[in-house]
């Protein structure tokens, strides 16, 4: 049986599908070393994520790498368990240029206006068991934070260190 164009690959351009397809899988990965660093960063494990959303041991692992098709809804969920937008994770890995085009300004004011509000998204599809009453965070909180995340940085350079046989240069 012949496969179609999609099945192979190839393009009527060329090597246009594969460059694209590659230009994805670096989007792709780049997007999920983000989310590893925020799930790091916001001090909880992926067990903890894991548990929260009542995910089996080993599911954001298999997650990141590859093992599962990573879907929106996965990525909804991890980050509304790590209370991180959307919005804030996209506009960190895309940061806003005004005047690109005319034509782009002109299709975010209307998706703006006909999909608005990225709040609202966060209150009404956040179960109300999972939701955490907002804190002022403190300087002590802030600088506790960062020792806890220092060690387990430290921690993992040294794990490293020790499995590749030897000190570091």
């Amino acid at each position: 049986m012949k496969k179609s164009r999609r099945q192979t690959g190839t393009s009527q351009e060329g090597g246009g599908a594969v460059i694209s397809r590659e230009m994805s899988k670096a989007e792709g990965a780049r997007i999920t070393a983000m989310l590893q660093s925020a799930i790091r960063l916001s001090n909880l494990t992926y067990r903890d994520v894991e548990r929260e959303l009542g995910w089996s041991v080993g599911t954001i692992t298999r997650l990141m790498r590859g093992g599962l098709e990573f879907k929106l809804k996965h990525l909804l969920s991890i980050l509304r368990v790590i209370h991180f937008s959307p919005a804030r994770l996209l506009a960190v890995a895309y940061p806003y240029t005004k005047g690109d085009s005319p034509a782009e300004d002109r299709l975010q004011r209307l998706l703006e206006n006909m999909h608005g509000e990225p709040e609202t998204w966060e209150r009404s599809a956040a179960p109300a068991a999972t939701t955490r009453p907002k804190q002022t965070v403190t300087q002590e909180d802030v600088d506790s934070m960062v020792m806890v995340s220092l060690r387990k940085l430290i921690r993992g350079v040294e794990d490293r260190s020790e499995g590749a046989g030897g000190e570091p240069e």
